[in-house]
């Protein structure tokens, strides 16, 4: 059965709809999906030195890098659509997804020369400063992982560069949020607006000797969620609200559409909204508070894994055979796996685990 994608129900409702920035892998820009008003993605290839491509509701522009930054030219359309005047009268979702922080780094000018100095972290200085010891083996680890040792002085090397390179494009990301913030409030539009910020993965760079997004390992499954809430009582500072509770990517669809008062009946994910509503605390009773991740086509570890993630608790158990246990509350670096030790634990996550993997009938 064919599902209709969540801008579509925004468009059904009445929203006008903004699409800007990366697309998908692979988009040709000959074709512009329906169900977005506006629209400016970026079209493959999206990594060449000199040039960059955006596909907007008139055709395909190239830009020439040393003139242009992308998300600087991202931001630009972004704010336009914000600022156009009919948005006071119509409501509307936008939906923009920078390429950068992604290399090879093209950073804008104005941060090509910030953090060269800037030393990549150590997750084992970390560790100790933080009570725990050091990783120094891997024998708990899948064997994959323990192939991928040594952790050399030249790959530490290269993915300090990359940091830094991230760190850099980075900036032009936060000037972005920044300028499309200012258009909110030059706007007026800030006390109905909803704002979300996230990313899709994060990235292990030397953290149990792998370099690598798409595992299971807090660094690359672990991303940051802000949501900015109209609204709130007013003090200074502005207020915060930090919420312990679990939370995934598919929860988003549900509560975008929640939000809009649009139906949002037979998509996976549950709606954030009571979360909202109650301050950041549990929406109560019928909430679990545990997250599932999958990744079944394994193109980084080279076979599929699945992860039951709790609150206490990060539970993986891998094709072939390997399991990882980590107690996130003393060991938050997961550098001891408790799978041997706590096959107590095991049991009752494994249990819990397949009833996700299982097909709903």
């Amino acid at each position: 059965m064919r599902r209709t994608p969540p801008h579509a129900f925004f468009k059904n409702a009445g929203y006008a709809t903004y699409f800007g920035g990366k697309y998908t892998n692979g988009y040709d820009g000959k074709a512009m999906p329906p169900g977005w008003d506006s629209w400016f993605a970026m079209v493959e290839p999206l990594n060449e030195k000199d040039s960059f491509r955006y596909r907007s509701n008139s055709g395909i522009k190239k830009y020439d890098r040393s003139k242009h930054n992308e998300t600087d030219v991202l931001s630009a359309s972004a704010e336009g659509f914000l600022r156009n005047p009919e948005r006071a009268s119509q409501p509307w979702f936008a939906y923009v997804c920078p390429h950068a922080p992604h290399g090879p780094y093209f950073p804008a000018k104005r941060h090509v020369d910030e953090f060269t100095r800037t030393h990549l972290r150590d997750p084992d200085v970390e560790a100790k400063s933080s009570g725990t010891v050091g990783e120094k083996a891997l024998r708990d680890k899948p064997g994959w992982v323990q192939h991928k040792a040594p952790y050399t002085a030249n790959e530490r090397r290269a993915d300090t560069k990359e940091y830094r390179g991230k760190l850099r494009e980075l900036q032009e990301v936060d000037d972005m949020v920044a300028r499309l913030m200012g258009a909110l409030a030059d706007t007026v539009q800030l006390n109905n607006t909803y704002v979300f910020f996230l990313t899709d993965n994060g990235y292990l760079l030397g953290e149990h000797g792998l370099h690598s997004k798409d595992i299971p390992y807090e660094e690359a499954s672990r991303t940051p969620f802000i949501v900015r809430v109209p609204n709130l009582p007013s003090t200074d500072p502005p207020s915060t609200i930090t919420s312990d509770v679990m939370v995934s990517h598919i929860d988003l669809p549900p509560t975008l559409l929640h939000l809009a008062r649009a139906s949002y009946s037979g998509l996976d994910g549950r709606s954030l909204v009571p979360i909202f509503e109650s301050g950041g605390g549990r929406p109560g009773e019928g909430w679990v508070d545990e997250i599932f991740v999958e990744d079944v086509a394994g193109e980084i570890a080279g076979q599929s894994w699945y992860m039951l993630r709790t609150p206490e608790w990060a539970y993986v158990e891998w094709e072939h055979d390997a399991k990882e246990l980590y107690d996130m509350n003393s060991d938050p670096f997961q550098l001891n796996s408790l799978h041997k030790s706590r096959t107590d634990i095991v049991g009752q996550l494994s249990e819990r685990l397949r009833s996700y993997k299982q097909p709903s009938s």
